[in-house]
Formats: structure tokens, sequence, C-alpha cells
């Protein structure tokens, strides 16, 4: 019995499957980019709803608020029994290529990732 017996029958991708996974790898980076930029940018959303929350004593209420809202997202996504990703967890993926897109929608008609 060889080392690799049980992998026989294990077949390559075609090309289309290579390219659609690219293609949707770099939709999801170019998501996950233009996401931080907006972030993480001078005014950017992170700043403005920091110093919203932290501007009136009523709007704390709202961080552990954030954190039920994480927790309960993260057991609607993540199966306890095994501990393994449900097809739920697709959801992220799937939002962040349509960032994506339109991250590269803003790129290619303006220049810059910038929406000033």
């Amino acid at each position: 019995m060889q080392k690799y017996e049980k992998n026989k029958n294990i077949k390559p991708d075609s090309l289309m499957q290579t390219l659609i996974s690219v293609v949707s790898m770099g939709l999801m980076i170019l998501g996950i980019v233009g996401v931080t930029f907006e972030f993480f940018r001078t005014n950017g959303v992170l700043s403005r709803f920091v110093s919203k929350i932290f501007d009136s004593s009523y709007t704390l209420i709202l961080i552990p608020v954030l954190f039920l809202a994480f927790y309960f997202a993260d057991r609607w996504m993540v199966s306890r029994k095994d501990q393994n990703a449900t097809k739920r967890g697709n959801v992220l993926l799937y939002a962040m290529m349509i960032v994506g897109v339109f991250f590269l929608f803003r790129l290619l008609t303006t220049g810059s990732l910038n929406a000033d």
C-alpha cells in the first residue's frame, strides 16, 4: 500500500474553477483593504463611531450590546459540537466580495479608494 493511495481519485481543479477562485480571492482582498482604509483613515468610520459613543453616557450601553451581537454572530456561524464552521460562515466571504466589487468600481471610476 502506497502512502498516497487514498488520494488517487482526486482530480485537480479545471482552469475555470481556478480563475473563479482567483477572482473571488482578489475581490475579497480588495474588500478587506477597502474596509480597512475606510475604518482607519483620518476622520474615518471608526474615529467617528468611537467619538459618538464616548460623547454621551447614554450611548455607552452600545458597547455591551456590540459584544453580545458579536457573540451571537459567532454562535450562529460556528457549530459548537465539533467546532467546525458551518456554511453560514460563508456569508462573510460573500459580503466581503460584494464590498470588493464596490471598491473596485470606485477605484475604476475615481482612480482612488477615497470617497472625497
